[in-house]
């Protein structure tokens, strides 16, 4: 403590913490680590401190999931619901009637995909720049894109039907990556957790 003040009275920045002790305060670390700063970056240089558990215990992971989830979900509506609907109806033969499909596991997988996606996204992308965001988005997705059309070597689904899936999956990622970004950049989730917008120790 000593060492800190004589520190700060000599315009020195302290020491980072020592290891194992970023669990305290609210640095939002549960594992040990090298503290770097709680100023919604980089609390502790961790696997899971430093990345998902770190920016998940602000209010900027509580606020990306279900928002990535209505995103998804929207996007899935605009495409299946209006796009490829004449197409489908074409291909009538090759889906469930519309009275025995079920709901439920679509929304499951969008509230997993969502939260798997932002996750990997906060662990990866460094908050700031919009490029970086889109980029990394449609990296994420590019698989999802790819198993879409990888189906036609098992499946006698049309191929514009398919395209439009990889399509999809693209486009999610691009606004995903968009949205995710804004959420990292905002001044309302750059401070400590659950600080509020514009309270101390936020960004302006």
């Amino acid at each position: 403590m000593a060492i800190k003040t004589q520190a700060v009275k000599k315009g020195m920045k302290p020491a980072a913490s020592p290891e194992g002790t970023c669990g305290t305060g609210t640095c939002g670390c549960s594992t040990g680590g090298t503290c770097v700063g709680c100023d919604g970056r980089c609390p502790c240089k961790t696997i899971l401190g430093c990345t998902y558990l770190g920016q998940f215990r602000q209010k900027k992971g509580l606020v990306a999931v279900p928002l990535a989830f209505i995103l998804i979900t929207a996007v899935q509506i605009m495409v299946h619901g209006t796009i490829l609907m004449p197409a489908y109806e074409a291909s009538s033969a090759l889906w469930l009637p519309e009275e025995a499909m079920s709901i439920g596991p679509i929304y499951l997988f969008n509230i997993i995909l969502a939260a798997v996606f932002t996750m990997l996204f906060f662990t990866a992308q460094k908050y700031k720049d919009y490029n970086e965001g889109l980029r990394l988005g449609m990296l994420l997705m590019a698989p999802l894109a790819a198993m879409n059309l990888i189906t036609a070597a098992t499946m006698p689904i049309p191929s514009d039907i398919l395209w439009v899936w990889a399509a999809e999956s693209l486009a999610q990622g691009l606004l995903l990556g968009a949205l995710l970004t804004w959420i990292s950049r905002h001044k309302c989730f750059q401070g400590k957790a659950f600080g509020g917008c514009g309270g101390k120790g936020h960004k302006k």
